[in-house]
Order: structure tokens, then sequence, then C-alpha cells
């Protein structure tokens, strides 16, 4: 057998993933200049070796990009070795008049008689949507801080102004729900290279889990930041419990990561990308490739709200009571009380302030959070 031992990957310098918008202000800088992927002989004879590179416009307004005129062969590639095929580009992703565009990136080898060509070739989709992105969307281990008052930012540098609409994150779930505790999301401007002053910030924030793996939960901005610089997007912690926000140990932004326990901003000492993805432009959601039937997410109003701290509450909707899930929370983050399969909700004595609601459909896995207020 002859087979790739990595994956063809994204050719921007910075991040995985861009906004076409950003890219096409400057692609020179956003471009690395080598394609590199490994490949190895698992034979015991040496055997010429064919490789192709080739680069796709999938929005069909750019011819396609071949390495070489023809395969280029690697003569007689010893047995039980492996190598790195290293290619220098003289190449930019073609500015088009498109708002959002793909490229397909395929490398493929070929050796006569290989009886084992399900493992010849590597794709890789490079996506220029409404999103930016340094991680490649699989976490392979967590990442969090553990300090009341800890503050958590990432940096993104921009090629023009743009409004940030929402912010996207993936956290992994946790046993017993231990990291369901209450955020305040943040957006700070830059500072030398290190987050600023403040610019944005949302309390009553929870993690959410979006149903199947690896997804994303979007956090639409209550009010869309215009944001002319390198901006900086996390959150700030109201209990010390790690939030366990996804960590793509394939990628590695450790410069951009940036955390704050002690009073001064610091760069971590891990090496991976958090998977959180700041979304620009006109949408409050990040585009995606591919047609989805996309069920309309069904609104629940909670009344009365303000409420008294002895009465009920019920829950609005068309819903079904069977299918709901609820549980209340303080403001800290700790669980109150657990509503199973019903629309009016007895409150425990509660003291005057504010408590998260969280709300649940079983059949379909959505998810809300509303804020209550509770009165003397």
């Amino acid at each position: 057998d002859w087979t790739l031992t990595s994956h063809a990957h994204s050719l921007l310098e910075h991040f995985e993933q861009m906004p076409w918008e950003q890219y096409k202000v400057n692609p020179v800088n956003e471009m690395k200049d080598t394609f590199r992927i490994n490949y190895r002989s698992n034979q015991g004879h040496r055997k010429d070796v064919d490789m192709t590179f080739k680069i796709k416009d999938l929005s069909g307004q750019s011819s396609t990009y071949n390495t070489f005129p023809s395969p280029i062969t690697n003569q007689k590639m010893p047995s039980f070795s492996t190598y790195e095929f290293t290619h220098f580009l003289d190449y930019n992703y073609p500015p088009n008049n498109q708002t959002y565009t793909d490229f397909e990136l395929l490398f493929h080898i070929h050796v006569p008689d290989d009886p084992y060509n399900f493992n010849d070739t590597s794709r890789f989709y490079q996506r220029f949507y409404n999103y930016y992105a340094y991680d490649d969307g699989t976490a392979e281990a967590g990442y969090g801080l553990s300090s009341s008052g800890a503050q958590l930012a990432y940096q993104f540098p921009l090629n023009k102004p743009d409004s940030l609409q929402s912010i996207q994150m993936h956290f992994n779930r946790v046993k017993n729900n231990a990291n369901v505790k209450v955020f305040t999301l943040t957006v700070w401007e830059n500072n030398n290279g290190k987050p600023g002053s403040i610019i944005y910030e949302e309390t009553g924030k929870f993690p959410q889990f979006p149903t199947g793996k690896n997804r994303y939960h979007t956090y639409v901005l209550e009010e869309a930041q215009f944001v002319s610089d390198t901006f900086y997007v996390g959150w700030q912690q109201t209990t010390a419990d790690n939030l366990n926000v996804g960590f793509d140990k394939n990628r590695n932004a450790r410069p951009h990561i940036f955390y704050n326990t002690l009073g001064s901003w610091n760069n971590t000492i891990y090496e991976g990308a958090l998977m959180i993805r700041p979304v620009l432009g006109n949408s409050d959601y990040a585009h995606v490739d591919v047609p989805e039937h996309k069920q309309k997410r069904k609104e629940i109003t909670v009344y009365p709200n303000p409420a008294n701290s002895q009465e009920s509450i019920r829950l609005d909707t068309d819903i079904p009571g069977h299918q709901l899930i609820c549980k209340l929370y303080s403001i800290e983050g700790r669980l109150l009380k657990q509503y199973n399969n019903s629309k009016s909700l007895n409150l425990p004595r509660l003291q005057q302030g504010i408590y998260i609601l969280d709300i649940r459909n079983k059949t379909t896995g959505q998810q809300m959070v509303k804020k209550i207020m509770i009165n003397p």
C-alpha cells in the first residue's frame, strides 16, 4: 500500500476560514507560500509515484489551478519510508463578485498496481463565507479558566472595517452539566496587540449544546457592533467553574488567545485553537454551503415577567408541554429547580433579582434561555 498520512488543509496563512469580503482586500497577505502533505510507502520494494495537486474554483469564475502541466513523478520511492511533499505556491484565490465562494483543493498519489487506492486522495474545501475560524471544526480537547472574574479573549485582525453580528461557540458537554454557568459575552477593542477597553457585553449567557457533534451555538448580539480594526471576542466569568470551550489541537492559534485572571492580559501557554467564530457582515448567522431544511424556531414567551416571588409562571407556546424540560438557575449558575413536561412552573421562594430559565424541546433539541425578573 502507498498512502497519504496527512490531510490537505487550508492555504490561508492565518486562518482556517475567513470572510470572502475580508480576503479580497489583501489576498497576497492572507496566503501561504507553500503547500505540504505527507505520504508513505508500506511496501517492500521501490515504486514510481505519480502526484497531482489541483485547486478548483467551484463558482466556475476562474480556471482550475494545476500544479503541474502533467502529473509529476517521484522516481522510485524507497520502501517503508515517509515523505513530505512540498510545493512552492505562486497562487492566490482569484477574487470574484460573489458574496460567498468555495474552492476545492485536491492532492492525489498514484502507484501502478496499488490495490488499496481508497487512501490515495485528500480533498479540502476552502470556504470563504461570513465568519472567521482558526479551528478546523473538531474538538480534541477543552479549554477554560478556573477563577471567578477571569476573562478570556480571542483576537481577530481585520483587513477593512466590518459589522460584528454574532459569535459562534462550541462548548464541550461535561458530566452533570458542571459547566452550565453564567458568563458575560464580551467584545474588546485592540490595545497594542492585547485586549483593550470593553466595547460590548451581554450578561446572563450560558454554554449551549446544539444537537450533534462539534456543533456551534450562535450568540446573536442584541446590537451589531461596528469594528474597524483588530478586535477580541470572549467572555467574563461569574464563577470559578471551567466553561470548557472546544479546543482544536490540530491548529495553533496560541498567539491569538489571551486570558486575564490577575488583572493583566497574557497569552496562553497551550498550542491549539479555540472553537469560537465571529460572524460579520449583514447576517446574524454563519452562512452554510448546502441548503438545509430548517425547522422554524418556535418562540416561547414567559409570563408574568416580572413575577412575584411566590407565584407560578407560564410558558406561552404551541409546543406541547410533554416535550419541554425547564431548568431554573440563579444568575450565578446554581440550579434551583427542574420542571419536566409542564407549561406551568411553580416558583420556589426567591429573593428579588434576575434568574435564568433554560428551556429545552426534547423532540427537536432546540434550546432557549429566558431571563426572569423577580419583584419583592
